[in-house]
């Protein structure tokens, strides 16, 4: 593998005088991650090495994985070897929780790979696919963040083979099988439908799959299959329902109010099972919370009902959206008013004057005295 100029070929080195002469499998080494490959891919933009032509102008000529140079000094020259390594093949995972933790099952996803057509180092220029779509993608934490990016659409044998998708597993992830086949790079994951009660609060996800290298338990560098990991954290399309107890008792005149009341919630009139307790330390309020918007694509109709009160009637007012009030009224009992008796004197019916039984007593006795003081007289006479 030595270049004779004069001759413009390769010869073997016994032709050349050269104080070092290299092979391939001498110079080849183990590259973590990397899997060496025998082709002809350029080194260059246009696929050359370079000698150095007449006057000191270099000519440029195809060649695999070999640069040749000159050295200063005439008679020797500098031969450069160029191996050529391939990114192992990785694979990815996607992780969809709720903002607690909990794995959500059955959300459906699409993968895509990211196309950069910037040069690389050995200018090397990726032809840019016909069918990419341009997507916008913005970060979690700020939503005015965002950044526009041009994918392409990877479609595994382990997907869907009706629209190339594939959906989470009962513990919330999804990773494909059979032996890695994604190149490392970076990629997107877009949310096409998720779960009730939960939302798309982000459609894509970009993440990346490194380069399949890492340290064994020695401590050592070593290929192995490290996959890109995908975080989607959905939250769920919660209501909160507020109910709320006002008393029309005459502020409690009677003794009857009890010392806490409960409340049940009912969905589409059917009980939940779901309680609520007032009671003046929450100030006769509280809240049914996290509770679904939907069921199978149609809003959920939410309602109350309380125990019975003995001795109340109530009166429920009110909806979810702005709370419910429950009114439990109950009127006083009003003692009736006491007859008026007659005393002994009776009533005097032509005046209207009653007197009393002592006024009574005194007249009787005058009328007495009187009626013997007359009798005393016609005796007399």
């Amino acid at each position: 593998m030595n270049y004779d100029s004069a001759a413009g070929q390769f010869l073997d080195y016994g032709d050349k005088n050269l104080p070092y002469k290299p092979t391939f499998e001498s110079v080849k080494k183990e590259i973590p991650g990397y899997t060496y490959v025998d082709n002809d891919l350029p080194v260059e933009e246009k696929g050359v090495f370079d000698s150095m032509g007449s006057g000191g102008i270099p000519l440029f000529k195809p060649a695999p994985n070999i640069k040749l140079s000159y050295h200063k000094q005439v008679g020797y020259e500098t031969q450069h070897l160029y191996f050529t390594y391939k990114k192992n093949p990785g694979t990815f995972r996607v992780e969809k929780t709720n903002p607690d933790g909990v794995p959500i099952a059955g959300a459906k996803f699409a993968l895509y790979k990211v196309v950069d057509n910037t040069p690389s180092a050995c200018g090397v220029v990726t032809e840019v696919p016909t069918d990419v779509e341009d997507i916008k993608v913005c970060d979690a934490t700020d939503p005015q963040a965002c950044a526009e990016l041009t994918a392409q659409q990877v479609v595994l044998d382990d997907f869907e083979t009706s629209d190339g998708t594939f959906v989470t597993g009962v513990d919330g992830t999804y990773m494909p099988a059979g032996e890695p086949s994604l190149e490392p790079g970076r990629y997107v994951v877009k949310e096409l439908s998720m779960p009730e009660p939960y939302l798309i609060s982000r459609q894509y996800t970009v993440f990346e799959i490194p380069i399949q290298a890492g340290k064994n338990d020695a401590g050592e560098l070593v290929s192995m299959t490290v996959p890109g990991v995908a975080k989607a954290v959905n939250h769920p399309d919660y209501v909160n329902v507020l109910v709320t107890k006002v008393w029309d008792d005459g502020d409690d005149v009677d003794g009857l109010r009890p010392l806490k009341i409960s409340v049940e919630l009912l969905a589409d009139g059917m009980p939940t099972g779901k309680h609520v307790e007032l009671n003046a330390d929450n100030n006769w309020s509280a809240q049914f919370t996290d509770l679904p918007r939907t069921k199978d694509g149609r809003a959920i109709v939410y309602s109350v009902a309380e125990e019975v009160v003995e001795g109340y009637q109530v009166t429920v007012s009110g909806d979810a959206q702005t709370g419910f009030v429950l009114t439990n009224s109950h009127k006083p009992v009003v003692p009736p008013t006491p007859p008026v008796v007659p005393g002994p004197g009776g009533d005097l019916a032509r005046t209207g004057i009653s007197l009393p039984a002592g006024m009574v007593f005194m007249a009787l006795a005058s009328g007495v005295v009187g009626a013997f003081l007359t009798y005393r007289r016609t005796i007399s006479k």
